[in-house]
């Protein structure tokens, strides 16, 4: 399917599964590029530094890094010497990410919000890299998202 689509799209993202799975070397197929996203967490970062060596062992993909959930810009540089990977952006630790997702507000579009404005960066960044220039990426305006409240048993 992504292959009979690819030609329709300047990016086509995938969320894969963690680990080292099936379902991780699916996501893989057919892809140019692959955007590790990691936190300081130990764990996380052992899993990131084992997925690049996986992918630059068996694929010629080009490898970027994005750091979530960091608490100050040492924990980033600590995170950047340790896994030597093109650099995308990095998503600050933000109470108002949870409340936009609760909300169903995408807070990529909303300037007052500081990790907002680094999601933005991060697709700016990423476009820079494909154009050699960076796009135009719209303001928040909630009128455009319509909301369905939904009823969840469990």
């Amino acid at each position: 399917m992504l292959k009979q689509i690819d030609s329709l799209y300047d990016f086509i993202l995938i969320d894969s599964p963690s680990g080292l799975e099936s379902g991780f070397f699916y996501a893989l197929d057919g892809a140019h590029e692959a955007i590790i996203v990691t936190t300081s967490d130990k764990t996380a970062l052992q899993d990131a530094d084992r997925v690049i060596g996986i992918l630059e062992s068996q694929n010629e993909l080009e490898l970027y890094l994005v750091v979530n959930s960091y608490r100050n810009n040492q924990e980033v540089e600590d995170i950047l010497q340790l896994l030597n990977i093109n650099f995308l952006g990095a998503i600050p630790a933000d109470v108002n990410i949870i409340a936009a997702n609760n909300k169903g507000n995408p807070i990529a579009l909303d300037p007052a919000i500081q990790s907002g404005v680094m999601f933005r960066k991060i697709a700016q960044n990423l476009s820079k890299h494909h154009y050699n220039q960076t796009i135009d990426l719209p303001t928040y305006n909630q009128t455009i998202f319509t909301h369905k409240k939904l009823k969840l048993s469990f």
